[in-house]
């Protein structure tokens, strides 16, 4: 039996926080993977295997090895201009401004030495079903 793991996406976390706090904080900003870390510590100690979903940045990533220690990173790469047709059939989290400065910080990155990634997977051409099992894969060999 295959199990699934919980997935935690940092923008509905975002959406979430600002009921309570309406001056939305931007990509990077440690509250949003403090508060996706404490979650997933808390799903984890019950046993379940945890997906967090953001968008990465050098800090983002030294919090998520530092709060959810032996974590495994993967990192989503994908042409801005298929970003932006996939973003427009979902949810939208981020500013437009958000938008373009997170996919020009990624296209500015050395992967292996600023975002130290395990792992990269280039997403271009994969539909959701090939990424979820490329992704799965990886996720056995970790």
């Amino acid at each position: 039996m295959t199990t699934f793991p919980e997935n935690i996406d940092i923008g509905w976390l975002e959406h979430a926080a600002r009921a309570f706090e309406p001056a939305p904080q931007p990509v990077g900003h440690p509250r949003r993977p403090r508060a996706a870390c404490a979650l997933a510590g808390n799903f984890s100690a019950a046993g379940v295997d945890v997906v967090v979903a953001d968008a990465l940045t050098p800090e983002t990533v030294a919090l998520y090895r530092d709060l959810l220690p032996g974590c495994l990173v993967v990192h989503l790469r994908v042409p801005i201009e298929q970003a932006r047709r996939r973003a427009a059939t979902r949810p939208v989290w981020l500013t437009d401004e958000e938008f373009d400065a997170l996919h020009a910080t990624d296209a500015s990155v050395d992967l292996a030495v600023d975002l130290a990634a395990d792992h990269v997977l280039d997403t271009a051409d994969l539909d959701p079903d090939g990424l979820a099992a490329a992704v799965e894969a990886v996720w056995h060999v970790h």
